[in-house]
């Protein structure tokens, strides 16, 4: 962050230009996130950057003053998982260069250059990280015309006509060479030891050069990161909703700079606006409320800047900043100093929201509209075993109410323990909670949730797919939807408390009227197709259950749209158990009659005779309607549906049939075209409705259920509530 408080007056000169440059640009791009360790491991970094000395002062940062910071990081806050150290802008005063053109150090006046530090970091068991862009080149590097590493070009040759200011200059991707200067540029920030690399002023490269060439500087940069290095994407427009940076980054700013920090960063600085280009956000709550829907796993860490807490007002916005970057798995980026900090220390040491950070947890809020004060103040999410942790906030600045109730807005049924992660107290067992809040005040809870159930609005969504409840049925606060296009995924993070295999039941709606199908992966290997059966509504849901796997550990799960899926259905929840839960329901066309009508069922008779089934309303076992065979001479009469797409596996039928009227020769159900032998299952007449039940073994992918009469007049068979089971 370069010369910030010299800055403003540029953003606003430039905010009309950016509008300019939008109108009618259309780029093509793809909606598909960098899928690395990082993103993989959910929420951000924990570490401490040198923003606050360069800010106040205006100047860089003096090396012994950055040793000071990091020996002080080490015996305050490395106990507790703060394990990098990253320099910061003011980085003009860095000319001193290598034969291939690339800064040594952080500035000249330092006498240590980047391995150095990277290599005494190292020695107290932190890590480096290192502000600078790939896409700058020094006055000096041009200066000296110096061949560009693996090319016949010079420096000269690949620099563009917009400088970024009077100390470095933008390099032109359409250059030949520009590839081999960036690509080399992040080669070497790996070479000295960085594990992270904070990217900045991407705005100003897409302002000046286009989208076009931007997208093609973050790919070539991600292309030389591999899985190495983490990519901070800082002030970029996030232009369609940041989809360039979720390709190419593991981590973007999602609001306006840190400045002098404390409430007017946090929550208060030009609340509930919004703008289509770089700061979108001007603070950090809207922030994290605006991009919630593309962060989490697998997708993008939202940046929510760092933290000033000693400039806070009171303990109580410390506690709140602490805790909103925590659920909104934001890295927890430490911008005091030793000599400035004060009494704030202790709400970096939390350990138990510290631990939620470890797992990777990232919440969401229960509504992603920044108007919406009361839903978007609270915040869900689940942890790999499960729990569910909520945060409840008060941005406001009077006393305030906040309610969540657990089986409405999480999906648990019963009472759930409860624990509250400031005071580190359990509250015990309870089915709702109600906090009154202060002003900027806030309450962090860990809710117990036993069951293993995971739901999907509160994962991973990525490529396309949305929170929506739009339709009724689904448990906790929604479902998922717009799973519509190939790659669109919902991804899980589940904890095995230990190797082996588990039963996993997929909740999903298929109003469409045909069979769909979706792709399981577990930890990144393609498991097995889902085929999900049509329902008679979107508001029915029915259950797909999978055998998976895991390892002991965090696992990844992912029901994914691929290629040879059809897709477009809706996704409630995944549960996962080491013990069946008994047999799972697979819906069939039609199965009571309900529709007055044998839609779904396809009748059979000889030819020559007249048909002998109906649908009526008398004598129903349940609902409003029955199926009936009867005749008053000699007759034969069946009924089947073909029902495809099944699990290979064991399935029961069962039916509820009443015969009571004469003795009919033949009179049974029949399970036929599974991939083995037809199946008799024969009824015995009586006076009342009984239950009767097949079960076969399906190789095929199909089943035929059918009921065959007969008879030599005057006998009938009334069927009703056809029921489809997979047995496990």
């Amino acid at each position: 962050m370069s010369r910030i408080k010299k800055k403003l007056l540029k953003k606003i000169a430039i905010a009309a230009m950016v509008m300019i440059l939008m109108m009618g640009m259309h780029v093509p791009q793809s909606s598909y996130a960098r899928d690395s360790v990082y993103t993989k491991a959910g929420a951000g970094p924990k570490y401490w950057i040198a923003y606050e000395y360069c800010y106040t002062t205006n100047q860089p940062i003096p090396e012994s003053r950055w040793q000071t910071n990091i020996d002080w990081v080490y015996t305050n806050f490395k106990p507790y998982g703060y394990d990098m150290v990253c320099s910061d802008g003011w980085i003009e005063g860095s000319q001193r260069v290598n034969s291939d053109g690339y800064i040594i150090s952080y500035n000249d006046s330092w006498v240590n250059n980047w391995s150095y530090w990277s290599n005494y970091l190292t020695s107290k068991g932190m890590k480096l990280g290192i502000y600078y862009n790939p896409l700058w080149m020094t006055e000096n590097a041009f200066n000296l015309n110096m061949a560009v590493k693996g090319t016949a070009y010079t420096t000269q040759n690949i620099v563009g006509e917009t400088s970024f200011n009077s100390s470095l200059r933008w390099v032109d991707t359409a250059k030949p060479g520009a590839k081999e200067w960036i690509q080399n540029y992040v080669y070497y920030f790996k070479s000295v030891g960085a594990v992270y690399l904070r990217v900045d002023f991407l705005r100003d490269y897409e302002n000046a050069y286009g989208t076009v060439k931007y997208q093609q500087a973050l790919k070539w940069i991600k292309e030389a990161a591999g899985s190495d290095l983490f990519i901070s994407l800082v002030m970029p427009n996030k232009y369609n909703h940041g989809l360039t940076e979720l390709d190419n980054g593991d981590m973007m700013r999602i609001t306006e700079d840190c400045w002098n920090g404390g409430w007017d960063h946090i929550s208060d600085r030009e609340r509930g606006t919004w703008r289509n280009y770089w700061p979108q956000y001007m603070n950090a709550f809207d922030g994290f409320i605006g991009f919630a829907d593309v962060t989490g796993r697998g997708q993008m860490i939202a940046d929510g800047d760092f933290m000033r807490l000693h400039n806070c007002a009171s303990d109580t916005e410390r506690k709140f900043q602490v805790s909103l970057f925590t659920m909104a798995g934001s890295p927890i980026a430490i911008a005091d100093q030793y000599d400035t900090i004060g009494n704030s220390a202790w709400a970096y040491q939390n350990t138990e929201l510290i631990d939620l950070n470890n797992q990777g947890f990232v919440g969401k809020p229960l509504s992603y509209d920044i108007d919406d004060a009361y839903n978007s103040s609270r915040w869900v999410g689940q942890l790999p075993n499960g729990d569910w942790v909520v945060g409840l906030f008060n941005r406001e600045n009077n006393t305030q109410d906040r309610f969540i109730d657990f089986f409405t807005d999480l999906g648990i049924e019963g009472d759930a323990q409860v624990r509250d992660l400031w005071s580190h107290i359990d509250l015990g067992s309870m089915s709702s909670y109600l906090a009154t809040l202060a002003p900027h005040d806030c309450k962090i809870l860990k809710i117990t949730n036993p069951k293993k159930k995971y739901e999907a609005e509160v994962a991973s969504l990525i490529n396309g797919t949305k929170k929506n409840n739009n339709h009724g049925g689904y448990t906790g606060p929604g479902f998922v939807d717009k799973i519509e296009t190939v790659g669109a995924k919902v991804l899980f993070a589940v904890n095995a408390s230990s190797a082996g295999t588990y039963n996993l039941y997929i909740r999903y709606a298929n109003g469409s009227g045909n069979h769909r199908t979706a792709s399981l992966y577990v930890n990144d290997v393609k498991d097995s197709q889902i085929n999900m059966s049509s329902l008679p509504n979107w508001e029915t849901w029915g259950n797909v259950q999978k055998s998976v796997t895991l390892n002991a550990g965090i696992n990844y799960i992912a029901i994914q749209y691929d290629s040879t899926d059809t897709g477009h259905f809706n996704l409630d929840f995944i549960q996962l158990n080491t013990v069946s839960i008994g047999p799972v329901e697979v819906s069939i066309a039609n199965p009571g009659f309900e529709n007055g009508s044998l839609t779904g069922w396809t009748e059979w008779h000889p030819s020559g005779q007249s048909a002998c089934y109906g649908v009526d309303s008398y004598d129903a076992y349940s609902g409003n309607y029955k199926c009936y065979f009867w005749g008053t001479s000699a007759y034969e009469q069946s009924i089947h549906q073909l029902k495809t797409g099944l699990e290979n596996g064991s399935y029961t039928v069962r039916a509820w049939v009443k015969q009571n009227s004469g003795t009919p020769t033949i009179c049974r159900m029949e399970l036929s075209n599974y991939g083995g032998m037809l199946q008799c299952f024969n009824f015995e007449s009586s006076t009342e409705y009984m239950l009767v039940y097949g079960k076969v073994n399906v190789t095929n992918g199909q089943l035929d259920i059918g009921f065959y009469t007969k008879s030599l007049g005057n006998s009938n068979l009334q069927i009703d509530e056809v029921q489809l089971y997979r047995n496990y």
